[in-house]
């Protein structure tokens, strides 16, 4: 039976801690540290850092806090999915119900919102420009985010024939022009 030297197993242990330190040091030497929740979900780590500083808030201030952060998360991330995790945060039971209001056409559902004209301009905007029917516009009962609606829905047709005096609100217009011009 072979004799270890007592020299080489210190060493043996060292090349193993430096080993794992290494690998640890790979695994979480990201700019954005992440981890697997599931096989296509993550969740940041930084999560519960930036919770924690909702600390010393009142509790009314740091529920609004933590919404607020959790919130901004899911948005820099593009990961509205990762609202399965946080369901009372008002931001994922607002998309929570856009994302039915969608899902079911119902565009009643927007009166659960607190800004149902701004919910209902967006799904019946959404759906004209997806149909390229402006009367779908003729829903919105404000007159302002109506003509919005309409100007989107002919904002394409506009530029391509080169005549942007079919649009009404100021911002079409002069984006419009522009296009025209460029193209021109």
């Amino acid at each position: 039976m072979p004799m270890v030297k007592r020299g080489n197993s210190k060493s043996l242990i060292i090349l193993i801690i430096i080993s794992v330190i290494l690998i640890i040091t790979l695994l979480f030497s990201s700019n954005f540290l992440m981890f697997e929740k599931e096989k296509s979900e993550k969740i940041p780590l930084e999560l519960p850092i930036l919770i924690k500083e909702c600390e010393n808030e009142s509790s009314e201030n740091r529920i609004r806090c933590e919404n607020e952060i959790v919130k901004n998360i899911i948005i820099r991330t593009d990961s509205p999915e990762l609202c399965k995790y946080f369901l009372n945060n008002p931001y994922c039971k607002k998309m929570e119900i856009v994302e039915e209001i969608f899902r079911t056409n119902n565009p009643s559902l927007c009166n659960l919102l607190e800004n149902s004209d701004s919910c209902k301009r967006d799904y019946y905007t959404s759906k004209a420009i997806e149909k390229n029917d402006v009367m779908l516009c003729e829903n919105i009962e404000k007159n302002d985010l109506r003509t919005i609606c309409i100007d989107r829905v002919n904002y394409g047709g506009a530029v391509s024939i080169g005549d942007c005096s079919i649009l009404k609100t100021e911002k079409y217009i002069k984006g419009c022009d522009k296009e025209v011009e460029e193209n021109g």
